[in-house]
């Protein structure tokens, strides 16, 4: 049996940051916790701004705007914006020709 450098190197590392007896999580685990994780970051500071804040405020003061020089500019937290407020924990007001997100 060939046991190759990258299933060596999964190994090791798994076994550094893996506590014995837990199991490395699968890729779509691993981007549930991610996107959890995203989510709560972007209600806590919404929380900390109850006049509410637009979409490229979020996207720079958390550190995620995107690089992509296109019309969608910073799509990842309006994609979380809007899973957010489809569960019903922001909403969305327009005030003159801004966009406000406000955690409820």
């Amino acid at each position: 049996m060939l046991f190759h450098a990258r299933d060596f190197a999964e190994a090791y590392f798994s076994a550094l940051v893996l506590p014995k007896g837990a199991k490395a999580m699968k890729p779509r685990e691993k981007a549930a916790k991610g996107r959890a994780e995203l989510e709560d970051a972007i209600l806590e500071y919404l929380r900390e701004r109850p006049e509410g804040a637009i979409n490229s405020e979020i996207a720079r003061d958390l550190g995620l705007e995107s690089d992509f020089a296109g019309r969608q500019k910073n799509y990842l937290t309006y994609s979380l914006l809007g899973g957010l407020i489809a569960r019903g924990l922001v909403k969305r007001e327009t005030v003159g020709s801004k966009k406000l997100f406000k955690a409820f």
